[in-house]
Protein backbone atom coordinates (compact mmCIF):
# COMPACT_ATOMS: atom_id res chain seq x y z
CA UNK A 1 0.00 0.00 0.00
CA UNK A 2 1.82 3.53 -1.09
CA UNK A 3 -0.04 6.42 0.64
CA UNK A 4 1.51 9.90 1.03
CA UNK A 5 2.14 9.81 4.69
CA UNK A 6 2.31 13.12 6.53
CA UNK A 7 4.14 14.79 9.11
CA UNK A 8 1.37 15.05 11.55
CA UNK A 9 -0.05 11.12 10.94
CA UNK A 10 1.11 9.58 13.58
CA UNK A 11 -0.25 6.32 14.49
CA UNK A 12 -2.43 5.50 17.82
CA UNK A 13 -1.37 2.73 19.90
CA UNK A 14 -3.89 0.57 21.83
CA UNK A 15 -2.92 -1.99 23.80
CA UNK A 16 0.23 -1.78 22.68
CA UNK A 17 -0.49 -2.44 18.89
CA UNK A 18 0.39 0.34 16.19
CA UNK A 19 -2.82 1.18 14.52
CA UNK A 20 -2.82 2.92 10.60
CA UNK A 21 -1.07 6.35 10.37
CA UNK A 22 -3.89 7.53 9.47
CA UNK A 23 -5.69 6.54 12.87
CA UNK A 24 -5.00 9.93 14.32
CA UNK A 25 -7.17 11.28 11.94
CA UNK A 26 -10.16 8.87 12.32
CA UNK A 27 -12.07 11.80 13.80
CA UNK A 28 -13.11 12.92 10.63
CA UNK A 29 -15.98 10.38 10.63
CA UNK A 30 -17.67 12.03 12.95
CA UNK A 31 -17.16 15.63 11.11
CA UNK A 32 -18.56 17.87 8.57
CA UNK A 33 -21.21 15.53 7.82
CA UNK A 34 -19.05 12.63 6.52
CA UNK A 35 -21.40 10.60 8.45
CA UNK A 36 -24.98 12.12 9.27
CA UNK A 37 -26.06 9.28 11.00
CA UNK A 38 -23.36 8.67 13.25
CA UNK A 39 -24.67 9.58 16.72
CA UNK A 40 -23.75 12.69 18.48
CA UNK A 41 -21.91 10.33 21.09
CA UNK A 42 -19.84 8.40 18.50
CA UNK A 43 -19.00 11.59 16.81
CA UNK A 44 -17.37 13.08 20.38
CA UNK A 45 -15.59 9.64 20.85
CA UNK A 46 -13.72 9.48 17.60
CA UNK A 47 -12.41 13.01 18.25
CA UNK A 48 -11.51 12.03 22.31
CA UNK A 49 -9.79 8.82 20.66
CA UNK A 50 -7.60 11.01 18.59
CA UNK A 51 -6.58 13.30 21.19
CA UNK A 52 -4.10 11.07 23.02
CA UNK A 53 -0.72 12.55 21.77
CA UNK A 54 1.77 11.92 24.83
CA UNK A 55 -1.04 10.76 27.01
CA UNK A 56 -2.26 7.39 28.09
CA UNK A 57 -5.99 6.87 27.51
CA UNK A 58 -8.30 4.74 29.10
CA UNK A 59 -12.08 3.96 28.81
CA UNK A 60 -14.23 0.74 29.78
CA UNK A 61 -13.99 -1.62 27.56
CA UNK A 62 -17.53 -1.68 26.46
CA UNK A 63 -17.71 1.97 25.76
CA UNK A 64 -14.87 1.67 23.06
CA UNK A 65 -16.33 -1.54 21.47
CA UNK A 66 -20.42 0.23 21.51
CA UNK A 67 -18.14 3.32 19.24
CA UNK A 68 -16.26 1.24 17.09
CA UNK A 69 -18.99 -0.92 16.47
CA UNK A 70 -21.22 2.02 15.51
CA UNK A 71 -18.04 4.02 13.74
CA UNK A 72 -17.72 0.44 11.61
CA UNK A 73 -21.00 0.35 10.66
CA UNK A 74 -22.21 3.57 9.62
CA UNK A 75 -18.23 3.42 7.41
CA UNK A 76 -19.21 0.69 5.73
CA UNK A 77 -22.71 1.32 4.94
CA UNK A 78 -21.29 4.63 3.61
CA UNK A 79 -18.02 3.81 1.68
CA UNK A 80 -18.93 5.86 -1.45
CA UNK A 81 -20.17 8.90 0.44
CA UNK A 82 -16.62 8.89 2.62
CA UNK A 83 -14.60 8.69 -0.53
CA UNK A 84 -16.37 11.39 -2.07
CA UNK A 85 -16.87 13.76 0.76
CA UNK A 86 -13.65 13.49 3.21
CA UNK A 87 -11.24 14.77 0.80
CA UNK A 88 -12.38 18.15 0.88
CA UNK A 89 -11.43 18.63 4.05
CA UNK A 90 -8.51 16.16 4.62
CA UNK A 91 -5.08 17.28 4.70
CA UNK A 92 -3.47 15.83 1.53
CA UNK A 93 -5.05 12.96 -0.54
CA UNK A 94 -8.10 10.31 1.19
CA UNK A 95 -8.76 7.31 -0.90
CA UNK A 96 -10.48 4.32 -0.56
CA UNK A 97 -7.19 3.25 0.61
CA UNK A 98 -7.00 5.54 3.58
CA UNK A 99 -10.92 4.36 4.84
CA UNK A 100 -9.79 0.97 3.99
CA UNK A 101 -7.05 1.58 6.91
CA UNK A 102 -9.60 3.42 9.05
CA UNK A 103 -12.04 0.23 8.52
CA UNK A 104 -9.30 -2.39 9.57
CA UNK A 105 -8.29 0.16 12.83
CA UNK A 106 -11.88 0.31 13.87
CA UNK A 107 -11.70 -3.49 13.26
CA UNK A 108 -8.52 -3.83 15.51
CA UNK A 109 -10.14 -2.24 18.28
CA UNK A 110 -12.74 -4.44 18.37
CA UNK A 111 -10.45 -7.25 18.61
CA UNK A 112 -8.51 -5.79 21.19
CA UNK A 113 -11.49 -4.97 23.15
CA UNK A 114 -12.33 -8.46 23.82
CA UNK A 115 -12.12 -10.32 27.14
CA UNK A 116 -10.76 -6.70 28.54
CA UNK A 117 -12.68 -4.52 31.39
CA UNK A 118 -10.93 -1.16 30.01
CA UNK A 119 -9.00 -0.37 27.14
CA UNK A 120 -5.46 2.17 26.84
CA UNK A 121 -4.28 4.06 24.26
CA UNK A 122 -1.62 7.10 23.33
CA UNK A 123 0.07 8.06 20.37
CA UNK A 124 3.83 9.41 20.36
CA UNK A 125 4.43 13.60 20.89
Amino acid sequence: MNIELKEWMTPIISEGIELSPISIAIDHLGMYDNLPELSDECSEWLWRFTTCHGLMMKEPAEKVRQMAVEALSQVQNNKDHLVNNVPRLFDGEFTETHLNMWVDDLEKILSLTRDRDTCHWTAKE
